[in-house]
């Protein structure tokens, strides 16, 4: 009976240790961020590493890997990727998408998104609740005065 004990500690003890061993591989590809949003005009980058050697990252627009697609290296440009960093200056609505990073023999790939927006500029929203503010201001002081005026007319003796 104590023999089968110690039998199935030693299996779970070696079950435990092989699942551990598996989930602390390293992924050969890692994203700075999978979902990336940037104001309209702002600047942004999103890193892909790869843990593989002798491999180098590249991006590409779109999901798929077309050579036509390719992000130059070109700091230059309004869109480059250098080292595995991608870089968008000045984003546009046009840079809303995703975006592909491979390693460069291809086999391995993760899909970045970036979401431009436009901030809105809430003046009409502003005005508007300038305009209730103002409203409840004047109805409260036509209150205050009607009231003044109402106990002094009570407090006059009629003659």
């Amino acid at each position: 009976m104590a023999a089968s004990r110690y039998f199935l500690l030693l299996l779970f003890v070696i079950l435990a240790t092989s699942a551990t061993a598996q989930d602390e591989e390293e992924e050969p590809l890692t994203l700075s961020a999978l979902i990336t949003a940037v104001q309209l005009g702002e600047t942004t980058e999103v890193t892909c590493e790869t843990s593989l050697e002798g491999l180098s990252v590249i991006w590409y627009v779109g999901n798929t890997n077309t050579s036509g697609n390719r992000i130059p290296a070109n700091e230059s440009l309004q869109m480059h990727a250098i080292n595995g960093t991608l870089m968008i200056v000045s984003t546009t609505k046009n840079f809303h998408g995703q975006y592909l990073c491979q390693t460069s023999d291809g086999a391995h790939e993760l899909i970045a998104e970036i979401h431009v927006y436009e901030m809105p500029t809430y003046f009409t929203e502003g005005m508007i609740i300038v305009g209730i503010n103002a409203g409840l201001v004047v109805i409260f002081f036509g209150c205050a005065v009607y009231t003044f005026f109402q106990k002094r007319r009570k407090k006059k003796p009629e003659v």
